[in-house]
C-alpha cells in the first residue's frame, strides 16, 4: 500500500454534510456485503465434516482476514495446518503455511512470518510447484523489505521474479515488479521505482486487471509526491480513486483521499486539504477503521493549525494522539505530540505545550531506545549466523580433512599390498631365474666338448646376421620415407579441406565443423535432429559461429532453442544458469538467428 501523510488537521465543514452522507451510506454497503460474505463462510464451517472442504473454508479464512482481524485468520490458519496435517493433505498444509506467514506478516510479527513462510517455501519445492515457490519467494521479499533488510528483501524478488519468467507467469510478474518497485521506493531510489512500477503497470492493464493497475497508481502517485511533483502526484492518485470508487472499495477510496489530502497540504491549500480528509475520515468511521483514522485525523489537524482554528486543529490531533496510543504506533504518537505542543504554544496555552512536549520527549527516548535495542538484537542475530556459519564451515573442513585421510590410509594400504605382492612375484622369478642358470650349466659342462666344433657356426650365423641387420637398416629406411610422403600428402590434403570449406560452402562449413566442435551426448542428438528439419536455421547459426559474432555456447543453446528445449531443461543439458540461457535466446532473436517469441 502506499505512502500516507502523518500530519495534523480538524473537523469537516457543514457544507459538505449531504456528500459525506452518500459516501457514509454507499461504502457501509459494501462493507456488510464483505462482512456478510465472511459470515457465510463461517456458517458452513460449523456444519462441514473433517474434509478438504473444510481445509480450504478455513484457509479462505484466514486469507480473508489476515489484514483486518488477524488474531481470528491466525486462528482459522493454524486450523486449517493442524487438520490438513491430520488429512495429509499436501497442498492444504502449504495453502495454510503461506496463509500464517501472510497474516503475521500483517501484525507486524515478522519472525513467525519469516518462519512459517519459509514453512511454506519447503513444502512447495516437495510438491515442485514453481508458482507456489515464487510466490513464497515474493512473500520472504515483503517480510524482509518490512523489516528493513533490503539486500536480502531484493535476492528473494529477483529469485521470485526469475522463476515467473521461466513458467511464463506476466501476472505474477508484474506484481513481483511492483514489490520491487516498493523496496526501491524506500530506498529512495525513485527512478528505478517508477521503472518497474511502469511496467508492473502495463502488464496489468494489458489483462485488464482494475484493482492491481489502481495500486500501481497509488504506488506512482506516491513516488511523485516524494519527488515533488504534485501534478503527477494529483494524477495517479485521482485515477486510483476513480477505480476504487468503480470498484465500490471504500477503503481504498479512503486512502485516495487521505493521499490527495496530503498533496493539498504540501501546497497549502489547507480547504480542499479539509475537505477530502473529512471525506475520508467519514468513510473510516463507516467501516470502523479506527486504526487508520489517525491519518486524516492528523492530516486535518495540520490544516487548521495552518489555517490558525487552533480549536479544531488541537481536536484532531488529540483524536490522532488517543489512537497513536492505544494502538501503540509510538512513533506517530511522537511526532503527533509534538505537533499538538507547537499547536498550544501558538495559541498561548503553554501548559498544555509543556504537557505534549514532555509527551513528545517521552516517546522519543522510547523511540530510540527501542530503535537501539532492535539493531542490537540484529546484530546479535547477524553474529549468531556468522558464527553459525563459521562453525559449518569448520565442520565441512575437518570432514573433508578426514575423508581425505581415510582415502590417504586406504591407498597406503592397497600401495603396501602391491608391494608385498611383487617382492613375492620377484621371488619367484629369480628362484626360477637360479633354477634356470643351474640347469644351463650343467649343459654347457655337458657341451664342452661341442664347442669348438661349433665355434665355426657361431661364426657362420654371425655373418648371417650382419647380412640382416643391413637389410633391416635399409627396410627401415624405406618405411621412414613412406611416411614422409604419407605426411606431405596429408597436408596436402588439409589445404584441399580449407579451400572446399571457402568455396563450397555451408555444407562442408557443417562437417569442418562437426569435427572442431567436441559436441556429444544429447547435444549430438539434438544438433542431429535439427540440421535436417531446420537446414537454414543451422546454415546460419553456423555462420555465425564461424564469423566469431556468437560464442559456442550462444550455438549450443540456439540449437537447444530451436528444437523446442525449455530454459530449465537446457540448464540441465549446458553448465549455465536459466537466466543465462533467457539471455542467450534474447540476443539471437535480436540477430534473427531464431524467430520472435508470439504473445
Amino acid at each position: 500500500m502506499g505512502k500516507l501523510f502523518c500530519v495534523s488537521s480538524l473537523s469537516f465543514p457543514l457544507h459538505i454534510g449531504t456528500l459525506l452522507l452518500i459516501y457514509f451510506l454507499t461504502f457501509s454497503l459494501a462493507f456488510s456485503q464483505k462482512n456478510t460474505k465472511k459470515d457465510s463462510l463461517l456458517k458452513i464451517l460449523k456444519i462441514l465434516p473433517d474434509d478438504t472442504n473444510k481445509v480450504n473454508t478455513l484457509n479462505h479464512l484466514c486469507f480473508v482476514g489476515a489484514k483486518n482481524d488477524t488474531e481470528n485468520a491466525i486462528t482459522h490458519g493454524k486450523d486449517a495446518l493442524e487438520l490438513a496435517s491430520k488429512l495429509d493433505f499436501k497442498l492444504g498444509v502449504l495453502t495454510a503455511y503461506a496463509n500464517l506467514g501472510y497474516a503475521y506478516r500483517s501484525k507486524g510479527n515478522y519472525k513467525e512470518a519469516v518462519v512459517y513462510q519459509k514453512g511454506a517455501l519447503e513444502r512447495a519445492k516437495a510438491l515442485k510447484d514453481s508458482s507456489n515457490i515464487a510466490e513464497s519467494l515474493r512473500e520472504l521479499g515483503i517480510i524482509y523489505r518490512r523489516k528493513g533488510d533490503f539486500p536480502e528483501a531484493l535476492n528473494y524478488f529477483l529469485k521470485s521474479l526469475s522463476i515467473y519468467e521461466t513458467i511464463e507467469d506476466e501476472k505474477s510478474q508484474a506484481n513481483t515488479l511492483t514489490s520491487i518497485g516498493a523496496l526501491y521506493y524506500r530506498q529512495k531510489k525513485y527512478e528505478k521505482s517508477i521503472e518497474c512500477f511502469n511496467n508492473a503497470l502495463v502488464i496489468h492493464k494489458s489483462f485488464k486487471q482494475e484493482n492491481n493497475i489502481a495500486i500501481d497508481y497509488n504506488n506512482l502517485g506516491n513516488v511523485y509526491n516524494d519527488l515533488g511533483d504534485f501534478d503527477k502526484a494529483l494524477f495517479y492518485y485521482n485515477n486510483y480513486k476513480k477505480i476504487k470508487e468503480n470498484l465500490e472499495d471504500a477503503k481504498g477510496v479512503a486512502i485516495a483521499l487521505s493521499n490527495i489530502g496530503g498533496v493539498y497540504i504540501k501546497l497549502k491549500k489547507f480547504q480542499s486539504a479539509i475537505d477530502v480528509c473529512t471525506k475520508s475520515l467519514m468513510i473510516r468511521d463507516s467501516l470502523r477503521l479506527r486504526k487508520s483514522k489517525l491519518f486524516p485525523l492528523s492530516q486535518l489537524s495540520q490544516a487548521y493549525f495552518a489555517l490558525k482554528d487552533y480549536k479544531k486543529a488541537i481536536k484532531y490531533g488529540s483524536d490522532a494522539f488517543n489512537i497513536s496510543e492505544d494502538i501503540g504506533a509510538k512513533h506517530r504518537a511522537m511526532n503527533i505530540a509534538k505537533s499538538i505542543s507547537k499547536i498550544y504554544q501558538e495559541s498561548g496555552n503553554l501548559s498544555s505545550a509543556l504537557f505534549f512536549y514532555q509527551r513528545y520527549k517521552a516517546y522519543a527516548d522510547s523511540v530510540f531506545n527501542e530503535t537501539k535495542s532492535e539493531q542490537i538484537a540484529e546484530m546479535e542475530t547477524k553474529y549468531d549466523t556468522e558464527k553459525k556459519e563459521q562453525e559449518n564451515k569448520y565442520l565441512k573442513l575437518q570432514d573433508v580433512k578426514n575423508k581425505a585421510l581415510i582415502r590417504q590410509s586406504f591407498l597406503l594400504n592397497i600401495v603396501s599390498v602391491i608391494g608385498v605382492v611383487l617382492l613375492m612375484v620377484l621371488a619367484v622369478v629369480l628362484y626360477r631365474s637360479n633354477l634356470r642358470k643351474q640347469r644351463t650349466n650343467r649343459v654347457l659342462l655337458s657341451q664342452k666338448q661341442e664347442i669348438e666344433i661349433q665355434t665355426e657356426e657361431l661364426k657362420t650365423i654371425n655373418n648371417e646376421l650382419t647380412k640382416a641387420n643391413a637389410l633391416i637398416k635399409k627396410d627401415r629406411d624405406e618405411k621412414v620415407k613412406i611416411y614422409l610422403q604419407e605426411a606431405t600428402e596429408a597436408t596436402g590434403k588439409l589445404q584441399q579441406i580449407q579451400e572446399a570449406f571457402a568455396q563450397r560452402g555451408p555444407e562442408i562449413a557443417q562437417k569442418l565443423l562437426a569435427n572442431e566442435i567436441n559436441t556429444s551426448g544429447e547435444l549430438s542428438i539434438i544438433q542431429e535432429k535439427v540440421r535436417p528439419e531446420f537446414p537454414e536455421f543451422s546454415d546460419t547459426i553456423d555462420k555465425a559461429l564461424v564469423d566469431k559474432k556468437i560464442t559456442k555456447v550462444m550455438w549450443q543453446v540456439g540449437y537447444c532453442l530451436k528444437l523446442g528445449k525449455p530454459p530449465a531443461e537446457i540448464a540441465k543439458i549446458l553448465p549455465i544458469s536459466n537466466r543465462t540461457v533467457s539471455v542467450y535466446g534474447t540476443k539471437l532473436r535480436k540477430m534473427g538467428v531464431l524467430e520472435a517469441v508470439s504473445k
